[in-house]
């Protein structure tokens, strides 16, 4: 099987009579791809059941991208996976120290944490339309000594979040879709899984509450597209990549937890 996070992949082969269904379409100029995984075929290919959608936007790390359109595509897909909620908890994934697994820690530096304002304040400033999010960036193992679901968990229990949003970079089979595609998804994350470094489960089942999973791939196996096993193959525009992707996917965000306030006092905001 390849070794990949993007559902798009793991599924290519398989159809309804696998337990798959697939439905395409297009919004201003994005290819959307909504996939459903049943709880037989979750297990056929190794990924939780729920619904995986992902979202082709093009090159993201050359910046040409008409970021409004495409976070405001990726916000309206995520807020379908959210649904209602009171309470968000933003949680930003991986290491800042290696850039390619940057993305989770780097676009929860710009989501807008709210938890924290009073009703006065919100009412002064003209912001009554806030929504509570409280955002964190765990660390991994090797920096902390703790499992960032160790971590999650022992918060989750404090804010009592009615939907969590994980954000991560992902592994890919095909190397052109590094920093071209957006993944959804309502069956929550096991951080690492596409690199072989699983980590605790991140779910509904493990911390009590929907948990919606974010990210963009931003790595290959080499061995998935015929190349020499064990190497991590990751685009030469790395850094601008993850630049880009936080950016828009904070902003994303941020349109889908804050819907009743302006974007460019949002903007102004983080």
């Amino acid at each position: 099987m390849k070794r990949t996070d993007l559902a798009i992949e793991a599924t290519e082969n398989l159809g309804a009579a696998d337990g798959i269904m697939r439905e395409q379409n297009s919004v201003d100029g994005i290819k959307i791809t909504r996939i459903s995984v049943g709880r037989e075929s979750a297990k056929r290919i190794g990924r939780a059941e729920g619904k995986y959608i992902t979202l082709e936007t093009g090159d993201i790390a050359a910046g040409l991208l008409d970021t409004e359109k495409a976070a405001s595509a990726v916000a309206r897909e995520l807020a379908a996976l959210v649904g209602n909620f009171e309470r968000a908890l933003v949680i930003g994934l991986g290491n800042t120290e290696i850039t390619p697994d940057a993305l989770g820690p780097k676009t929860a530096d710009r989501v807008l944490a709210t938890r924290h304002l009073s009703e006065d304040i919100k009412r002064r400033t003209g912001l009554m339309g806030l929504r509570s999010v409280s955002v964190l960036s765990p660390g991994v193992l090797g920096q902390t000594g703790m499992e960032s679901a160790e971590v999650i968990r022992a918060v989750c229990r404090t804010v009592k979040p009615d939907a969590v949003i994980a954000i991560d970079a992902l592994a890919a089979a095909d190397i052109n879709r590094l920093g071209n595609t957006v993944q959804l998804s309502s069956g929550g994350i096991s951080p690492g899984s596409g690199v072989g470094n699983r980590r605790a489960e991140l779910s509904e089942r493990t911390l009590g509450t929907r948990v919606i999973a974010v990210g963009i791939p931003t790595v290959a196996d080499s061995s998935t597209f015929g190349g020499e096993g064990g190497f991590i193959v990751t685009p030469r525009e790395i850094d601008m990549l993850i630049i880009h992707a936080s950016e828009l996917l904070a902003h994303a965000v941020n349109i889908c937890l804050q819907p009743e306030i302006d974007r460019e006092i949002l903007l102004s905001l983080v």
